[in-house]
């Protein structure tokens, strides 16, 4: 059955090429040098009989045939890769890709009970605006999204819609009780994709987009840097009501007029079909969805 395939370090030459777009990048992940790549490829065109890369002065590109053979080529390996995980003692790393606001905010004060409830897991937190490209870094085996995500050839499960509002410290409230004196605070997204929601949007949903010419608006970058203001008594922020929820039960936090509400868009979990089956990968979205769903 298997006796005509070409050999497993060609095939991997192949995979690797064509995920990573380059010879030398393919040599690089396989610690080979490119000279041993290019003679990997070229053995397995004359095994086929079918041309696998266009060469060109400076880059090579990926014909039909070698893209169809190196996804395949893909998912079986990621297949057995998967399946010698599961069957591995001791500790699994598992590695997860998501913003720096959800991590902060949400995810790092509840890893925790994962570790409780799955001992043999070790997390492994990257945090980033911009979305890992999980079909080339193999190395992230879950990535949680906010916003509008590209999901091609990805399993995709929603996670929760998110809403915002006001949220202030006790404190603050107590002191500035005119709204016309309050400091307010937004975050101002660097990434695209993702609509506006800032206090011009919430004054007009509260009756009074007057108060946007007016009001003083500091903005930050970054969530989590925005609501530490919020707790430290700075002014009056506007937050995603999931990722402040601890804070509000903390005492940290009170909500104003928290009838107000602006829509925000979803947090999405992302893997390749082939680490979705697994089952670390399996028990980390089962846990999340449950904690998410239970908050």
């Amino acid at each position: 059955m298997f006796q005509n395939l070409p050999s497993l370090a060609a095939l991997r030459a192949l995979e690797a090429a064509v995920r990573l777009g380059s010879f030398k990048d393919a040599a690089g992940e396989l610690s080979v040098s490119p000279t041993a790549v290019s003679h990997h490829i070229k053995t397995l065109e004359h095994k086929l009989g079918v041309t696998l890369f266009v060469r060109g002065t400076r880059r090579v590109t990926a014909t039909t045939a070698g893209t169809h053979l190196a996804e395949a080529v893909n998912r079986g390996l990621s297949g057995i890769v998967a399946a010698v995980d599961d069957q591995l003692e001791g500790e699994k790393i598992l590695t997860v890709s998501t913003t720096p606001a959800f991590g902060a905010l949400w995810l790092v004060p509840r890893l925790r009970r994962f570790q409780n409830r799955f001992p043999r897991y070790r997390v492994q937190l990257e945090t980033d605006t911009a979305l890992v490209d999980l079909t080339r870094d193999r190395r992230v085996d879950i990535a949680i999204r906010y916003g509008t995500v590209q999901a091609a050839g990805l399993t995709d499960t929603l996670l929760c819609e998110e809403a915002f509002g006001a949220f202030a410290a006790p404190g603050y409230l107590q002191t500035e009780s005119d709204a016309a004196a309050f400091d307010f605070i937004e975050t101002r997204w660097r990434q695209t994709g993702l609509h506006r929601i800032g206090w011009s949007e919430w004054f007009a949903a509260a009756g009074c987009p007057n108060m946007a010419m007016t009001a003083q608006v500091r903005s930050f970058e970054q969530e989590h840097h925005m609501v530490q203001c919020g707790i430290a008594g700075q002014g009056m922020i506007l937050a995603s009501t999931m990722l402040v929820s601890d804070f509000v039960r903390q005492g940290l936090l009170s909500p104003y007029r928290p009838e107000i509400r602006l829509p925000g868009m979803a947090y999405t979990l992302l893997t390749t079909p082939e680490a979705a089956a697994s089952r670390k990968c399996r028990d980390f979205r089962k846990w999340i969805t449950s904690e998410i769903s239970s908050a």
